[in-house]
């Protein structure tokens, strides 16, 4: 246990404690850091073996295709999560802590009887304190990339709660696939090796890059790293099987983010902000939604609710508990993500995506076009190769600079590789998002939202000059 947090008397919860034994759920949630939602094989990736463990759970569980994450970076992501709010409500729109102000997941899960522990990541839900979570460890050892740490920390956290006859509630978080990636010359010296490590012809490239001699042996090295993420899930479910909690434990798995690579982490994409959200319930036959669309703010009250630990007010996110029961949502019809900025320089991006349509507003490429994209980590762009290739080269232009605007048909592209927003034939599915933008800006605060008016008004001015021109 970290030694600045201090484990709160049991005697201090025990009214709560009797209860919760008797009608709470243990919850146990997993997350990857930067798994790409098509880089499991249940979701269709061919790369041989690449995550049966992880398909085992999606076989248990209900699967959740259209789940989105709230931000495309891990901390704002993550604290979207545990707060039911967007970032620029709750203070995280860089790397920043959660404002005090906001009511934390793992607060209220105590305040309910439980027992709450945080393994991994432990700055991406800052502030971390014993009012939040009984045990945490916010660095694990082996680089937060290690098996057999994590499932010494869930031992000791599922024994903790048996004898404090409290339920438990555990977020693990494990490092991988983050980069560097395994077998890179960044790679960490102390992480186990995965159990399998792939060579750069048997991996599946994503339809939104390009394939490529250096694509492909950057996701060699990318797809051992789902592997040992894939080994560290396995070893997770078996210690819940193996201290017979199966029969009364909720699990939760998701990512926070889309992959390290061109078009996904750090942008508005599908494959940005689309995760892979199973959740595997005692005595719940397994099924798969394709309707009804999730995002990150949805979490922390879903996860009350799973509880039965009571409400929370001022969220922007709701409930998704009715689809856990069968029930159907009708207005979960779409979601509005966002990107704001790395650790320094803002790169303000808002999307929204439904089943047939995908809108991008790249803000600061709208105001600023002579600057490009600022996220490039580690070998993105070398992803690219030399780019000799006249196609090879728009492409990676098109990813360092941007369109102010971007609009895509996912029923015909669903790798956005052609951006519909200058063709006259979609003019009134563009000014129709842009409504639903102006709405979505409005309604949230988003301090994005005077720019993008004078923006659609300058695009108003230009038509109606063209207009005349005519």
């Amino acid at each position: 246990m970290n030694k600045n947090i201090q484990l709160i008397p049991f005697l201090t919860l025990a009214a709560a404690s009797v209860n919760a034994q008797q009608s709470q759920p243990n919850i146990l949630f997993i997350t990857a850091d930067d798994l790409g939602y098509e880089s499991l094989g249940y979701n269709g990736n061919s790369t041989p073996n690449i995550s049966p463990n992880i398909d085992r759970l999606a076989s248990e569980s209900m699967q959740f295709h259209c789940a989105f994450v709230t931000a495309s970076i891990s901390q704002p992501s993550r604290s979207s999560w545990i707060t039911g709010r967007y970032p620029h409500h709750n203070g995280t729109v860089g790397f920043n802590p959660i404002s005090n102000e906001n009511p934390m997941l793992g607060k209220e899960m105590r305040r309910g009887g439980y027992y709450t522990a945080l393994y991994g990541k432990g700055t991406h839900f800052a502030p971390i304190t014993e009012e939040h979570w009984d045990d945490c460890v916010p660095h694990v050892t082996g680089s937060g990339r290690n098996a057999t740490e994590f499932e010494k920390l869930l031992v000791r956290s599922m024994n903790e709660s048996e004898k404090r006859h409290q339920p438990f509630f555990i977020i693990a978080n494990c490092a991988d696939p983050h980069r560097p990636f395994y077998g890179t010359s960044k790679d960490f010296k102390n992480a186990p090796k995965p159990s399998r490590i792939y060579s750069p012809d048997e991996v599946n490239v994503p339809g939104y890059l390009m394939d490529l001699p250096e694509t492909r042996d950057e996701l060699a090295h990318y797809y051992s790293s789902v592997k040992r993420l894939d080994d560290i899930v396995g070893r997770m479910l078996h210690v819940v099987d193996s201290l017979g909690k199966r029969e009364n434990t909720i699990i939760i798995f998701a990512s926070d983010n889309g992959a390290a690579i061109p078009f996904a982490k750090g942008s508005c994409y599908l494959q940005s902000h689309k995760t892979p959200l199973l959740i595997r319930i005692p005595n719940k036959s397994s099924s798969v939604d394709t309707t009804h669309f999730i995002c990150g703010i949805d979490m922390m009250p879903t996860i009350l609710d799973m509880a039965h630990v009571g409400k929370v007010e001022g969220m922007d996110g709701f409930s998704f508990y009715p689809l856990l029961e069968g029930k159907k949502q009708p207005e979960r019809t779409h979601v509005n993500v966002v990107y704001h900025r790395d650790h320094f320089v803002p790169t303000e991006q808002r999307a929204y995506h439904d089943k047939k349509w995908g809108y991008i507003y790249n803000e600061w490429r709208a105001w600023e076009n002579h600057r490009d994209i600022n996220f490039v980590a580690d070998n993105n762009v070398g992803m690219f190769g030399r780019a000799e290739a006249d196609s090879v080269r728009a492409r990676k232009e098109f990813y360092l600079k941007r369109a102010p605007e971007e609009l895509y048909d996912y029923e015909n592209d669903p790798f956005a590789l052609h951006n519909l927003a200058e063709d006259p034939k979609y003019r009134k599915i563009l000014w129709n998002m842009r409504d639903k933008m102006h709405n979505w800006m409005e309604a949230t605060n988003d301090y994005c939202g005077s720019g993008y008016n004078m923006y659609v008004a300058q695009k108003k001015r230009e038509e109606r000059q063209n207009r005349i021109k005519k």
